[in-house]
């Protein structure tokens, strides 16, 4: 995804509540949507767990999956503090 396409919104949680709670069209809209999720439970997929643990390493452990973290800039390895090994 293009990062230009990423927005951090804040707590967004907290601005819905208060839109649901002063709009009752929003409150209708929550119920709306609410019938169109579905649920999912991950851990009945074999290969979940080894993708999420992969995908809590930064950088990622396949760099093919995210090819600009890739060439990104590494920081140098830290040296340990004087007396501590």
């Amino acid at each position: 995804m293009p990062r230009e396409r990423i927005h951090f919104i804040g707590n967004s949680s907290v601005a819905g509540a208060k839109l649901v709670m002063l709009n009752r069209g929003m409150l209708e809209e929550v119920h709306r949507l609410r019938e169109r999720i579905s649920y999912l439970e991950l851990m009945v997929d074999p290969g979940y767990m080894e993708r999420f643990t992969s995908a809590c390493f930064l950088p990622h452990t396949n760099l093919a999956l995210f090819p600009s973290v890739a060439h990104a800039p590494r920081a140098a390895p830290r040296e340990p503090a004087p007396g501590r090994l």
